[in-house]
């Protein structure tokens, strides 16, 4: 559940009002996940559109894409769970983020925090953000220009895949029923 309230608090943050629509998808994919999946896909897809970043250099571009990356993932995290969770962890995670409406910096706290304390972050994904970092602080001469935030998102998306297939393989995951014949 804190995936929907993450992205409705992203959402006037970024003011983006669209994303106030994360419940109607979260309600998809309580109907069938499927649904719900496809609904997260164009959902995500057309925020991403609306949001404008400048760079992942300036501070407000840096801000936006860490509230919209992350209050993306928590949803796409409530879209393929099947309980709904809202205990001490997310109460506490859901007010930290709703005071990131009024400082950003907050959001993006409440956010980590509930990365490390729910999915139990190890060294492999630590060091994939730390060489992300790493990556774009090494880079900035070629990224950093106008027009660059292309080749930034083509960047971030590639550690993005290479994170979800290396969590992959790394873990021993259940298969799941997807798109059943009907």
């Amino acid at each position: 559940m804190i995936g929907v309230i993450s992205s409705i608090i992203a959402g006037f943050m970024l003011k983006s009002y669209f994303m106030l629509s994360a419940p109607l998808v979260y309600l998809l994919s309580r109907k069938e996940r499927d649904f719900g999946i496809l609904a997260y896909l164009l959902y995500t897809l057309y925020i991403a559109k609306q949001i404008v970043s400048t760079s992942v250099y300036s501070y407000d571009g840096l801000i936006n894409s860490l509230v919209f990356a992350l209050s993306s993932i928590l949803l796409l995290n409530d879209v393929l769970e099947r309980e709904v969770h809202l205990k001490k962890l997310e109460i506490l995670t859901g007010a930290l983020m709703l005071i990131g409406i009024l400082v950003p910096e907050a959001f993006l706290a409440g956010a980590i925090f509930y990365f490390f304390v729910k999915f139990r972050l190890d060294v492999s994904i630590l060091s994939l953000l730390l060489s992300i970092m790493l990556l774009f602080a090494l880079l900035k001469s070629q990224l950093d220009f106008l027009g660059g935030t292309s080749n930034q998102i083509i960047i971030l998306v590639s550690f993005g895949l290479f994170a979800i297939v290396l969590t992959l393989f790394k873990r021993n995951l259940k298969r799941v029923d997807m798109f059943k014949e009907i």
